[in-house]
């Protein structure tokens, strides 16, 4: 992406590759953006990527996170068919998990997909019920990330301006935090979330 990255409400970018972005990146409230790999802020031209040369921000009160939900199955149920959609019931949520059903053996669900994200404050209670579909009885036993955790897998940051790169959401990396040339990276204190102020100098 040569340019900002904005995702507003209801929107939803995931991807599980790796993303360049020479622009700001924008989650507003009500966005979700899953990034399963790692996150390289930095230009990108003719199948090379090098430095930024302006400064860059990832800000907003949207979802930042590393995972897809996931579930396994705990009974396949019966009468179900390939393209149901499962979603997952008990909880407390804004989104519930949505789960397709890719493969059915005699009527029962034996392989799904995450179908979106999820946003649960209480995870339900496993194994899970399940609404939707053609059929009755799959349950599922689902993971703890349906929880957001305001994580990204890895970051890279290749920026030479001045200003750098200022981190103005409450993010932690999972991965690896790599500083390429000369970059500064400055994460903000906020009366919310207390973090730590950072400066990182590569030359």
């Amino acid at each position: 992406i040569l340019g900002n990255l904005t995702i507003n409400s209801g929107g939803d970018f995931k991807t599980s590759g790796t993303n360049y972005i020479a622009g700001n990146i924008t989650v507003n409230n009500g966005g979700v953006f899953t990034n399963e790999n790692t996150l390289t802020l930095a230009s990108y031209a003719g199948g090379v990527y090098g430095p930024s040369t302006t400064a860059q921000t990832i800000s907003g009160a949207g979802i930042f996170r590393n995972k897809l939900p996931t579930a396994t199955i705990t009974a396949g149920g019966t009468g179900y068919v390939l393209g149901d959609v499962l979603t997952v019931s008990g909880g407390t949520y804004t989104s519930p998990a949505k789960f397709l059903v890719i493969t059915v053996t005699s009527g029962a669900v034996t392989a799904i997909t995450a179908l979106g994200n999820s946003n649960y404050s209480v995870l339900p209670t496993t194994p899970a019920s399940t609404t939707g579909g053609t059929g009755s009885g799959c349950t599922l036993t689902t993971s703890t990330n349906l929880i957001p955790t305001a994580s990204l897998a890895s970051l890279t940051v290749n920026n030479t301006n001045a200003s750098g790169v200022t981190i103005g959401a409450p993010l932690s990396v999972s991965g690896t935090l790599t500083s390429v040339s000369y970059t500064h990276l400055r994460a903000h204190e906020t009366s919310l979330h207390l973090v730590c102020r950072l400066l990182l100098e590569k030359k």
